[in-house]
């Protein structure tokens, strides 16, 4: 299999009956490069993988924030399909989890860090979910 500049894959292998995918990046040299190869993964699955029902992405500096670019492409990929969403050591900006919440009409599961600060803000965007863990 043929690599492009990034290190991913130029053809995917069909994985049509992929439904859960879990990302651990662990990188040691350039964690500015993560957001641009986290899109560019979604973009080389989507056509092989079309029913993703749950993600989950951890970032190994802890804290790291997930642009709302990334986002938005899993939202607009996947919204139908996602019942079980993780973001684990990273941060997401409340406009990116609204849109998680009012886009993905299956989800039941979102684990995602919220200031207690901002959690009212949110509560009603987040009250059809049938899980929620705040971390």
């Amino acid at each position: 299999m043929q690599e492009n500049k990034e290190g991913i894959p130029c053809s995917t292998p069909s994985l049509h009956h992929l439904q859960h995918l879990a990302l651990d990046m662990k990188y040691a040299m350039h964690p500015p490069s993560s957001p641009s190869l986290l899109g560019s993964i979604l973009t080389q699955i989507r056509p092989s993988a079309p029913s993703l029902t749950s993600f989950a992405l951890k970032l190994p500096v802890g804290k790291l924030e997930v642009g709302e670019t990334f986002v938005s492409q899993l939202v607009d990929k996947y919204a139908f399909t996602l019942k079980r969403l993780s973001f684990l050591d990273c941060n997401l900006n409340l406009e990116s989890i609204e849109k998680i919440c009012k886009s993905c009409i299956h989800l039941e599961e979102l684990h995602v860090a919220i200031p207690m600060k901002d959690l009212v803000r949110i509560f009603f965007s987040l009250s059809s979910l049938c899980i929620l863990y705040l971390t």
